[in-house]
């Protein structure tokens, strides 16, 4: 099977809510006023909203408000800022490299919250491999950045392997990675692979980098929020892709988020501990087990919840609401409530830290959001035809 395994690697250098479990559609709304947060342009709300962002333009649901936000989302920069290098196997078709330089940049021009969270604008490498798994080494070697990254050339995960499978880590200190496999002649196709993948692991990486940035680790941004947050960000940059560069449709884009009909196995929910922060420190443990493995196993799984997540928060409060506002939040929080304890030992309490983001941004609780998101996967599952659910 030939595969074409992608790299990602950023380098730092200098919905109305009720009082019962019914869903109701939320309305439109206006802007809320603008406010500054470490350098980072934020958006602060009296309240936990209730109906649309300005941006859906008129809506009515929830899927019409995220796809015609997501349909109108244009980039604030016309070509990102920061240095881009592409590292190509030189047997890639010139039809592939244009793929690949219109998602990455589609990507990239999208990521504005991040930059001015941090300052600056990442340099960015993308590792391209077509050829021998010899050759795919070679060219990690080629670069001092990817040079030291182990997990590359570990053969127990083989990234260079055409069977082999993918990681995240950073072996150098001020370097961020990211990754994916992408099949020319499986699963779903290059172009899909390429259009819906690699907008998703671009932004994903940038929550890393932005940790490590403010907190000195890329690492620790696992610890300073649950994916289920990351992904509510970088899965909008995935639909966005979907629909501005392969053209879906409203009721394409939404039936790609909705779950399988069949019998639940869980009650879906972003509160469930396993999704809690990864990592060993008391912060963490307390909050519960990270476990992704568990959470994949379900029905509706954990990518339906971070999908109708992402789709929801879109609506509401417009596709770079969480890199713009949210992350910086919840970064400055978390260095706050653990400054003078050593890096990956937090002892602050998770919930009563969200909280304090919640009653920053919109007044409320975190819980807010939580049950909001919750409420809008349940239904949009039960119409799907998942049975089972509360």
């Amino acid at each position: 099977m030939k595969f074409i395994a992608v790299a990602l690697t950023l380098m730092l250098n200098a919905a109305s809510i009720t009082t019962t479990s019914g869903w109701t559609e939320p309305k439109s709304r206006m802007h809320p006023a603008a406010n500054k947060l470490n350098g980072a342009s934020i958006q602060r709300s009296s309240n936990f909203p209730v109906t649309f962002a300005p941006c859906a333009d008129g809506a009515t649901t929830v899927k019409e408000a995220a796809y015609n936000c997501l349909r109108d989302w244009q980039p604030a920069m016309t070509k990102y800022p920061g240095k881009v290098v592409y590292h190509y196997d030189p047997n890639l078709p010139a039809e592939k490299i244009s793929q690949i330089r219109e998602a990455t940049n589609f990507a990239l021009t999208r990521t504005a919250g991040f930059i001015d969270f941090m300052g600056f604008a990442p340099e960015f490498h993308m590792f391209v491999h077509t050829d021998s798994e010899q050759k795919c080494l070679e060219r990690f070697r080629s670069w001092k950045g990817t040079r030291r990254l182990t997990w590359i050339f570990d053969t127990r995960r083989g990234f260079c392997r055409g069977d082999g499978g993918n990681g995240v880590g950073s072996a150098i200190p001020g370097t961020t990675s990211a990754q994916q496999k992408i099949y020319s002649e499986a699963g779903n196709g290059w172009e899909s692979s390429i259009y819906n993948i690699m907008p998703h692991e671009i932004l994903s990486a940038f929550f890393g980098v932005a940790s490590e940035r403010r907190l000195g680790s890329q690492a620790v941004s696992l610890e300073v929020g649950q994916l289920w947050v990351f992904y509510l960000g970088s899965r909008a940059a995935w639909q966005a892709s979907g629909i501005q560069l392969e053209g879906d449709t409203r009721e394409e884009y939404h039936q790609g988020l909705l779950p399988a009909p069949g019998a639940a196995t869980w009650q879906p929910t972003v509160r469930d501990r396993r999704f809690c922060p990864q990592g060993s420190s008391m912060r963490a443990t307390r909050c519960g087990k990270f476990d992704w493995p568990g959470l994949m196993a379900e029905h509706p799984w954990n990518y339906t919840v971070m999908d109708l997540g992402s789709q929801y928060v879109t609506a509401m409060f417009g596709p770079e609401w969480v890199q713009s506002t949210l992350w910086p939040a919840m970064v400055r929080e978390y260095a706050r409530s653990n400054r003078g304890y050593p890096i990956y030992q937090a002892r602050s309490k998770f919930r009563a830290e969200m909280n304090r983001v919640a009653k920053l941004l919109w007044g409320g609780q975190w819980s807010d959001l939580e049950n909001a998101i919750d409420r809008y996967v349940v239904s949009e599952s039960k119409a799907a035809g998942v049975t089972g659910l509360d």
